[in-house]
């Protein structure tokens, strides 16, 4: 899965985890990198506790 992103300043951006993608009204290109870190981690953690509980399943 790869992140798409428009980092044109002040126009909204489009970012793209694998599954959604989210249209986001940011100001700057800081604010649209540090919100696709943020959706990285949230997909990182959505799998980590997916795997966690196919163990508790088995």
């Amino acid at each position: 899965m790869k992140y798409r992103q428009i980092v044109e300043e002040n126009k909204p951006h489009d970012v793209w985890d694998g599954e959604f993608e989210y249209e986001l009204d940011v100001g700057d290109r800081k604010k649209a990198l540090a919100l696709s870190k943020v959706f990285r981690l949230l997909r990182k953690n959505a799998k980590e506790l997916r795997k966690e509980a196919q163990e508790v399943i088995e």
